[in-house]
C-alpha cells in the first residue's frame, strides 16, 4: 500500500518575498543582529570559563 504524497506545507511560502525592495536589508538588520547576539555569548562563555579556572 503507497503512503499518499504529501506537498510541503512550506512551499506555498518559497519565494514570496522576492520581489519586496526591503528584503536584502531585513537580511542585513538579521545578520547584524545574530552577530551581536554570538559576540554576547562569546563574551558570557568566556566570563564562565574565566570563573571556572580560578
Amino acid at each position: 500500500m503507497a503512503l499518499p504524497k504529501s506537498e510541503n506545507p512550506w512551499i506555498k511560502f518559497a519565494g514570496m518575498y522576492k520581489d519586496n525592495p526591503l528584503f536584502n536589508e531585513m537580511i542585513s538588520e538579521m545578520e547584524a543582529y545574530r552577530s551581536e547576539v554570538d559576540a554576547e555569548m562569546e563574551e558570557y562563555y568566556r566570563k564562565i570559563d574565566a570563573e571556572d579556572n580560578k
